[in-house]
């Protein structure tokens, strides 16, 4: 077999053309990632703790003032009910 210059440009020019796009294929392939911290992750908990916290506070402050103005009503048959579980062990 006959190698000249022309036929080894050419296997170096496929060569490189498939290592180029293999390349690229595995750059795709990738993604970015992030992970938190377990500082992170214990903010996030704790900005979510807030959260809910303030949220039981207005409600606790709404249900505090239905009751002094006199419009706090709630079902006393439900009420019994969950007293009843309650002392039963049926916790809510």
């Amino acid at each position: 077999m006959k190698v000249n210059n022309i036929s080894m440009n050419k296997l170096i020019n496929l060569y490189d053309r498939k290592n180029q796009y293999n390349n690229t294929k595995k750059s795709t392939l990738e993604r970015d990632r992030i992970e938190l911290s377990d500082i992170g992750k214990k903010l996030s908990v704790e900005n979510r703790n807030e959260i809910i916290d303030k949220e039981r506070e207005n409600r606790i402050r709404e249900i505090k003032n239905q009751i002094e103005k006199g419009t706090y009503n709630r079902d006393s048959r439900l009420i019994a009910e969950k007293i009843l579980d309650n002392i039963k062990g049926k916790n809510i």
